[in-house]
């Protein structure tokens, strides 16, 4: 069996910048769950499922596929 490729090699034009693309990605979702569930900052923990998506909707869906800076 083949093991799954990576949903960032799918995504983006150019599977080779795929861990350039995906680390982003993951250091914006690791920030939010960091400081929404370890130290609990208050404007982390209030925020609801709609703002959360609203805020970090955007950069996750741009680091797969913008040009490379």
């Amino acid at each position: 069996m083949r093991p799954a490729e990576p949903p960032a090699r799918r995504v983006g034009p150019d599977p080779e910048q795929a861990p350039a693309r995906a680390a982003p990605c993951a250091s914006t979702v690791l920030g939010l769950v960091q400081t929404r569930y370890v130290p609990r900052f208050p404007a982390s923990v209030v925020l609801g499922r709609e703002e959360i998506v609203d805020w970090l909707g955007p950069t996750l869906q741009r680091c797969p596929t913008a040009p490379m800076p």
